[in-house]
């Protein structure tokens, strides 16, 4: 259960969600969001002045926005004044539209992805292929897809797996699929531990459902998809240096450098194995152990000069 949202939290998440709705222009957005955060009536000169806009442009997004629904006007006399609409009902129109989109895409996914894999995929994947790079996350989802549904031996993930799942969720069923054919592919995610309760361990467990291996490690940071001995994919750093820019994903064609990196995973998969890194353990010192790092060294000995033993 999410905790409540404040005052400021409900600010910022009607701003997020309102610029997410394209249908609106930005002085609609932010005419709409002063209205859904002021509890009652407001004059147009107080809207105009709150929404940072000239009358005359105020009362032209006011009537687009009684059209839709989202703006109610109420007369007392000759004054005007305007509300917004109840917020469920505000809600809810501007959510259905990706309802609607999802349902659809749900019904779409399978049909486009069967007339995508009719298109020669494994003989483009067969090609040799140059290095290519890109910070679209979309993009990085579309060739990992790509490399997964035409691998025919194994399927390695090293580090964090959650940029190449989150951007993509249909890879995990992909991975099933290929789980699943005549000719299974060898899965292994070789990762950091989850946290307690994130959303990583029930995904490892249902992938270990659909026949992958999880095993855990700490020794690779930067996240890495090797597929079938010859493709690398990873993401590493950001676009221009920028410690704020885009992550940077790259495909790379190289048997040479899968197999280089394979002996540091597989070395790593062993000792995982043996105990290296247990499953579901918090890489981290005992207590004692820190705390006996942490401590200041102790003091000599006034009279002998001799540091004493700990």
């Amino acid at each position: 259960m999410n905790p409540p949202i404040g005052p400021v939290g409900i600010a910022a998440s009607v701003r997020l969600l309102l610029e997410l709705d394209r249908s609106l222009s930005p002085s609609d957005r932010k005419l709409l969001e002063v209205l859904m955060l002021r509890p009652g009536p407001t004059s147009a000169r107080e809207l105009s002045r709150r929404a940072g806009t000239n009358l005359q442009a105020l009362y032209g997004a006011l009537d687009r926005m009684e059209a839709r629904g989202f703006v109610v006007r109420q007369r007392a006399g000759s004054s005007t004044s305007f509300r917004s609409s109840h917020p469920s009902v505000i809600l809810h129109a501007l959510v259905e539209p990706g309802r609607k989109a999802a349902a659809l895409a749900g019904e779409l996914e399978q049909p486009l992805a069967r007339l995508y894999a009719s298109g020669g995929l494994e003989e483009s994947i067969a090609a040799p292929q140059p290095a290519s790079t890109t910070s679209s996350p979309a993009a990085a989802a579309s060739w990992l897809m790509d490399l997964v549904g035409g691998a025919v031996r194994e399927i390695w993930f090293l580090g964090n797996e959650t940029p190449w799942f989150d951007p993509a969720p249909a890879l995990e069923g992909e991975i099933a699929k290929r789980q699943g054919a005549p000719h299974a592919v060898n899965v292994r995610l070789l990762v950091p531990p989850p946290e307690p309760d994130g959303d990583r361990a029930p995904q490892h467990a249902r992938l270990e459902r659909a026949g992958a291996t999880v095993r855990y490690s700490a020794q690779f940071a930067a996240p890495t998809v090797i597929v079938d001995r010859r493709w690398l994919m990873l993401r590493s750093g950001t676009s221009g240096g920028a410690r704020t820019g885009s992550p940077v994903y790259v495909r790379i064609d190289s048997p040479d450098l899968c197999r280089d990196l394979l002996n540091a995973g597989e070395a790593a998969w062993e000792q995982s194995k043996n105990g290296g890194s247990p499953a579901g353990l918090s890489l981290r010192a005992p207590e004692t152990a820190r705390r006996r790092r942490a401590a200041p060294p102790p003091a000599p000995d006034r009279l002998s000069g001799r540091t004493p033993l700990r």
